[in-house]
């Protein structure tokens, strides 16, 4: 049996990709502002990863993500990891999680997440 071949059509990827980013946009837009966020509510957050931090340990690992929007931010904290594709600084993301407080300000633990496309990737 001869391998089959799939060729790429730019015009098809270029649509794609816009199509990608409406999606996203309209993802994103159902999401709260970070200024709006209280201690145990349920919410969905979209912003942009500013900074990401892993704190080592022999027993738990942890990953923090710190994601800001054009009003506040808060930290994500994925237990037992050390590293997640695709999160890192300067992405866009779309967080679903229950809002915790700390000294340092508001926490998702272990959130549900998606990685958004941003404007400047689709283009």
């Amino acid at each position: 049996m001869m391998p089959t071949r799939t060729s790429r059509c730019p015009a098809a990827d270029q649509k794609s990709r816009r199509s990608a980013n409406a999606m996203s946009t309209t993802i994103a837009s159902a999401a709260l502002p970070m200024s709006q966020l209280n201690p145990r509510m349920r919410a969905r957050v979209a912003g942009r990863i500013t900074a990401v931090t892993y704190r080592p340990s022999t027993r738990h690992p942890e990953l923090r993500a710190q994601l800001s929007d054009d009003t506040g931010s808060i930290g994500l904290v994925f237990h037992g990891r050390r590293a997640i594709a695709g999160i890192e600084p300067g992405r866009y993301l779309m967080a679903t999680g229950t809002v915790a407080s700390s000294p340092d300000g508001n926490l998702m633990f272990d959130p549900e997440y998606r990685l958004l496309i941003a404007k400047e990737e689709s283009s």
